[in-house]
């Protein structure tokens, strides 16, 4: 009975023990495997952003014909692409760094096969800002033609192209890219002088007609907005022409980068336009 009951009492004891170690045990396993997934995410961390480091110094190292070779590979993956591109700043996009960019997506759309890029705000900044976008333009490949416009009106006039060389050294397979620098000066009332130019001249007037002077005064219709700021809005944009066109929204040009860029054409390229049918 002795043993029995020393056999009894060491048991409870082991047993008493078990129940104060196994929950330290629990909370050690518990602190150790916490500790290592966040070591481990920590790693993984560090991986990706030294690999997204190494492709924006291997991209700045590149020069202008490698880049425009890299941004043709991913055109080539791309179903559709939009000949007019559009961009409709809603916040404050006067600053140096907004315009470099701005100037950053004329290039890619450019690259890209991009034939007309608009960029519109509704005070008429970028208007003001026209000098800066020459400038910037100059730096750009020299196989492109950049034809800079302050609304619609000078389009058909104005024969200037800004490049870093003289006309006289474009050869016949340079690109030419109109860029037209919009305001609300440019939308409704741009409608409204159509139609009292019809009045004048005692055109009949009908849809076809009112297209077709649009068309020849605004050039295509836009496939592609891109909107910058918090709201989704138009601002006013061309309210006749962008009755087709596909928007899509970032909230700010301070690190768009030609990432986002090509994010924007893919999500643009699968984007199924069923025009009213």
């Amino acid at each position: 009975m002795t043993s029995r009951h020393a056999c009894a009492r060491l048991v409870k004891t082991i047993t008493g023990r078990m129940d104060i170690l196994l929950p330290v045990f629990q909370l050690i396993y518990f602190v150790a495997h916490f500790l290592v997934s966040l070591i481990l995410s920590f790693f993984f961390t560090l991986l990706e952003l030294r690999h997204y480091l190494i492709l924006c110094y291997q991209w700045a190292l590149q020069p202008t014909a490698t880049r425009s070779s890299t941004i043709q590979v991913d055109a080539a993956q791309l179903k559709k692409i939009p000949q007019h591109l559009g961009v409709i700043c809603s916040t404050a996009c006067d600053t140096q760094r907004s315009l470099t960019t701005l100037t950053k997506i004329i290039s890619w759309a450019t690259a890209y096969g991009v034939h007309q890029v608009s960029l519109y705000d509704i005070n008429g900044v970028f208007k003001q800002k026209s000098n800066v976008f020459r400038r910037n333009l100059r730096k750009l490949d020299p196989n492109t033609q950049y034809h800079v416009v302050e609304g619609f009106e000078e389009q058909a006039a104005s024969k200037e192209m800004y490049t870093p060389y003289c006309l006289n050294e474009m050869t016949n397979n340079s690109v030419k890219v109109t860029v037209n620098l919009l305001s609300v000066e440019d939308s409704k009332s741009g409608v409204v002088n159509i139609a009292q130019d019809l009045i004048r001249s005692g055109e009949k007037i009908n849809l076809e007609c009112v297209s077709s002077r649009m068309t020849s005064k605004w050039g295509q219709d836009p496939d592609l907005v891109i909107t910058v700021g918090e709201a989704l809005t138009v601002l006013g944009y061309l309210p006749w022409q962008i009755r087709l066109t596909e928007f899509i929204q970032t909230h700010s040009l301070s690190r768009f980068e030609y990432a986002d860029f090509r994010q924007i054409l893919r999500i643009y390229a699968k984007c199924d336009q069923r025009f009213g049918k």
